[in-house]
C-alpha cells in the first residue's frame, strides 16, 4: 500500500459516525487506502461564553489544559480505540489521531497535510441549528474543503 494513500474519517462515536467508519473501510479495502480515524474535541459551548457557564472567568489556563488533556484522553478510549480496532479487524491500515479544536477547521487540516484522498463524515443534523441536509461540521468541510467529501447518511 502507498502510505501516502489515505482517507480521514471523522467520528465521534454516534451512530452515523459508525456508519461513515463502515462506509471507510469498505473503500479502503476497494482502494488500498489507509484510513486514519480522526476525534475532534471541542469545548462545550457554555465555556465559550463565559456569561452561561460563571465558573469559566475563574479558571486559569492551567486547568484548561488538564481539562483538555482530560477530554481528548477520555475520547481515544471510548470512541477512536474501538473504532480502530474495527477498521484493524477488516484488514485496513489504521491511525487514530485525536485533536482539540473546531471539527471542520481540524479535519480539513488534516486531510490537507497528509495529503488525503477524502474526509468521510456521518450526517448527523443534530448540531444546534438542527440543519435539515446534514450536520454542521459536514455542511463546513463542502463549503471548504479542497478534496472529496463523503457524507454518509
Amino acid at each position: 500500500m502507498n502510505e501516502s494513500r489515505c482517507l480521514v474519517v471523522g467520528t465521534d462515536g454516534s451512530e452515523p459516525a459508525g456508519r461513515a467508519v463502515d462506509f471507510a473501510i469498505e473503500q479502503a479495502v476497494e482502494r488500498n487506502l489507509k484510513l486514519i480515524l480522526a476525534t475532534i474535541v471541542d469545548w462545550p459551548s457554555g465555556m465559550l461564553f463565559p456569561e452561561a457557564a460563571p465558573v469559566a472567568p475563574a479558571l486559569d489556563a492551567e486547568w484548561f489544559e488538564r481539562a483538555e488533556n482530560e477530554m481528548m484522553a477520555s475520547a481515544r478510549a471510548k470512541i477512536l480505540d474501538r473504532e480502530a480496532e474495527k477498521v484493524e479487524k477488516a484488514g485496513v491500515a489504521v491511525e487514530a489521531v485525536v485533536t482539540f479544536g473546531s471539527p471542520s477547521r481540524e479535519l480539513r487540516e488534516l486531510a490537507e497535510t497528509r495529503n488525503a484522498e477524502g474526509i468521510v463524515v456521518g450526517r448527523h443534523g443534530q448540531g444546534v441549528l438542527h440543519l435539515p441536509i446534514f450536520g454542521g461540521v459536514a455542511s463546513s468541510l463542502v463549503q471548504g474543503a479542497t478534496c472529496p467529501i463523503y457524507v454518509v447518511p
